[in-house]
Parts: structure tokens; C-alpha cells; sequence
């Protein structure tokens, strides 16, 4: 699916799910927030990672961001 985040940062707690999730920034720069860690990302580049820990991306920068997201479940 298609994901396009605001800047805005959430007060939500970072969705966690079983099963693993791709990230493919289309358009713009975000953060991804892994965990403790925090990875810029701009167009081009992608993110591989376990989805039960917790994650969030926000967009930073002056462009809106378009970030393709793939799930697959637990085996």
C-alpha cells in the first residue's frame, strides 16, 4: 500500500505486528523510527525489518513524501 506522512510527529504509540514489512521511499525523505534507532531515508532508498518491534515513519524536508509499504506475515 501506498503511505504518505505528515510531518507531524504522533502522540500514537509506534504500531508493532508479527511478520516482516518492506519500506520503498517513492518520493521525498522520512525518518523511520525503529525501536530505538532512527534511519533517514530519501527517494530511492528502502528498509527491511522485523515488524514487531515498533515503527513510525514522518516525513522531513520541504517535499511530501510517498513511501510503498509491504507486509507479509509470521511463518
Amino acid at each position: 500500500f501506498l503511505v504518505r506522512p505528515t510531518q507531524s510527529p504522533t502522540d500514537d504509540p509506534p504500531p508493532e505486528h508479527t511478520g516482516q514489512e518492506l519500506v520503498f521511499v517513492h518520493a521525498g525523505t522520512v525518518e523511520l523510527v525503529y525501536g530505538e534507532r532512527v534511519v533517514t531515508l530519501a527517494a530511492g532508498d528502502s528498509a527491511y525489518f522485523d515488524a514487531s518491534v515498533g515503527h513510525q515513519l514522518r516525513a522531513v524536508g520541504g517535499s511530501p513524501a510517498e513511501v510503498l509499504v509491504v507486509t507479509t506475515p509470521a511463518p
